[in-house]
């Protein structure tokens, strides 16, 4: 039983039920779960069933607008501004000096090795400074209607789309400098790559995104976000901007072909061994393999400092 318990929690278990009955998946679901059993992998296969029914669900409901949100990104594509920006873009809404110590450390990992970038930590009080959100998300943000988390999706696509740059969630930890691709292309995002995305309804991380050039995908993406909350008052599914960043990958394949393959996998490794035994071969091997790492700020409370993974981070990280 307690195996179990480890499982559906890891798997996140009670989300999934809740979003069986709320999506009325009841039918499918209990037949994937039949076919599949209550395993850990099991229980990772009947969420990709699900991720790939959602995908359906919400494309269908924005089918009739994707003509003309496709006609209002050429406009916008056409007009728009965005150039080359050396600034990465971060956001703590309760402000770096708030920040639990592993965010602290991200953001100087960015500072230390994102010579020649300007790292620019938006809070509560600063966040639309540079940007001008429509008033509907605005009330509904208010509201709570629109989660923090679900905000600063809407946010970074509203930056990347009119003023460019990079953005990297406050909980990226750089070991290194990163290859020049990922600051400094037209358009990249981590990515599920086959033969590892075989099976998966969705392809793009978007903890990191740089947009150095406008990008239909970004524009489209944020239309359909924007759309979609005139439209409704509650989200499908937590990563929703997941499945309208698919939805516009689908749309622009040959924007998509352009972009720089790199695994979202890598970058998880320290994540998932944050509580090991600190290996330094390990930490070598993957830090040669990126320099960009997405850590979390979660559930780090009762993790041991001495000897893992995690001490070795907020102890500067150094190879």
């Amino acid at each position: 039983m307690s195996d179990f318990r480890a499982i559906w929690d890891k798997v996140g278990g009670a989300d999934v039920v809740h979003q069986v009955f709320s999506e009325h998946m009841v039918i499918s679901t209990g037949l994937a779960t039949l076919a599949c059993g209550t395993s850990r992998k099991g229980l990772e296969i009947v969420r990709e069933v699900m991720s790939l029914k959602l995908y359906r669900r919400i494309r269908q409901k924005m089918a009739s607008d994707l003509p003309e949100l496709r006609e209002r990104v050429e406009r916008e594509y056409a007009d728009s501004t965005v150039l080359h920006n050396d600034i990465v873009w971060t956001l703590w809404l309760q402000g770096e000096d708030e920040a639990p110590e592993i965010v602290r450390v991200c953001l100087a990992s960015m500072r230390k090795h994102l010579t020649g970038k300007r790292i620019v930590v938006l809070d509560e009080g600063t966040m639309l400074d540079d940007v001008t959100l429509p008033e509907h998300v605005l009330q509904k943000y208010k509201a709570g209607t629109i989660t923090r988390t679900h905000f600063s999706d809407l946010l970074r696509l509203e930056l990347l789309t009119t003023r460019g740059g990079t953005w990297a969630d406050a909980t990226v930890w750089l070991s290194g400098t990163p290859a020049s691709y990922v600051t400094d292309s037209n358009l990249f995002m981590f990515q599920s790559m086959k033969p590892g995305l075989d099976g998966k309804s969705l392809c793009m991380s978007s903890w990191l995104v740089t947009a150095q050039a406008p990008s239909r995908i970004l524009l489209l993406a944020r239309n359909l976000l924007y759309r979609y909350w005139e439209r409704y008052d509650a989200m499908d599914d937590y990563f929703l901007v997941h499945y309208m960043l698919q939805i516009a990958i689908d749309e622009y394949p040959e924007e998509w072909r352009c972009v720089p393959p790199a695994p979202n996998s890598t970058p998880h490794a320290l994540l998932l061994r944050l509580g090991d035994p600190f290996d330094q071969h390990v930490f070598d091997a993957v830090c040669s393999q990126t320099a960009v790492h997405k850590l979390t700020y979660k559930g780090l409370d009762g993790m041991s400092c001495g000897g893992t993974y995690l001490g070795r981070i907020l102890g500067g990280g150094e190879r």
